[in-house]
């Protein structure tokens, strides 16, 4: 699970890549409500380094959700479900 910072396009090849920095997620207490719902997650914070990858090798739209900083979370929105399309 990662935030996309910038999009990168290679003429050459035809592919779009993605810069992201991976997220943290918080292992002790990864559900912001008990068990259910499975879409809300904690996050401890993000990585320090960058990573490139393909845009196709996204598979889900996570949306930040800010207010608390006491319970820093994201929703997931899985790709199956087409919400990144």
């Amino acid at each position: 699970m990662a935030f996309v910072e910038y999009f990168l396009c290679e003429k050459d090849v035809k592919t779009v890549f993605a810069v992201i920095k991976r997220l943290l997620l918080d292992f002790d207490k990864p559900f912001l409500m008990h068990e259910k719902p499975r879409h809300l997650l904690r996050i401890t914070g993000e990585d320090n380094k960058y990573a490139v990858v393909p845009v196709d090798c996204i598979l889900e739209l996570i949306i930040y959700l800010s207010g608390n900083s006491n319970h820093i979370c994201v929703a997931r929105a899985p790709n199956f479900c087409g919400h990144c399309r």
